[in-house]
């Protein structure tokens, strides 16, 4: 996703969507989603916390086996 993308981008930073001890992995996200989470946050005016972004299939594998979605995670 080029950094030029981010710049559009008002309420959240990419490293929020890393997965753990992978450096810019959120970079993978699809923008689509971070667009609408960002919408979302504008239009609701609190803040929303990214708990789950993307993940590895190592990392999927790991929270399935201890019941986790395999989807991104996140709360207001």
């Amino acid at each position: 996703m080029p950094k030029s993308f981010w710049s559009t981008v008002k309420y959240f930073k990419p490293e929020e969507f890393d997965s753990p001890g992978e450096p810019w992995s959120g970079q993978r996200m699809d923008p689509y989603l971070i667009k609408m989470l960002d919408e979302l946050r504008a239009r609701y005016g609190g803040p929303i916390i990214i708990t789950s972004g993307f993940r590895t299939q190592t990392r999927n594998d790991e929270l399935r086996d201890k019941g986790y979605e395999t989807v991104p995670d996140w709360r207001i």
